[in-house]
């Protein structure tokens, strides 16, 4: 992957948070935390008067198990789709870390 196609992903990932944030009313929930965490990030959020089926999108920042671990869990309970960069999307289906590390030499 180029820089160039990275630059694009990224402003393609904008416009579609972008657009469903125009187009809802509701809360974006921001990262997962680690796996085994939605009952208590939920429990958090009700605290705050926010309610399960008040969240429209759930986006993860990177593909870290400690962004993105509770996200399969959160989607099935709150039925909010889960919006993440292609290059980490195959980290968060199978729920493993990506490396921390990247091969800059990939966007050259």
């Amino acid at each position: 992957m180029r820089y160039a196609d990275l630059a694009l992903y990224t402003e393609h990932i904008k416009a579609i948070v972008e657009q469903e944030m125009r187009l809802m009313t509701g809360v974006v929930l921001v990262d997962t935390g680690n796996p085994g965490k939605a009952a208590r990030i939920l429990a958090r959020l009700a605290g705050h008067g926010v309610a399960a089926d008040d969240i429209r999108l759930i986006l993860i920042t990177h593909g870290h198990v400690d962004h993105f671990g509770s996200a399969a869990e959160l989607r099935e309970r709150t039925a909010a789709p889960v919006a993440v960069h292609v290059s980490d999307a195959e980290a968060v289906r199978q729920g493993i870390n990506q490396p921390s590390f990247i091969r800059w030499e990939t966007f050259r």
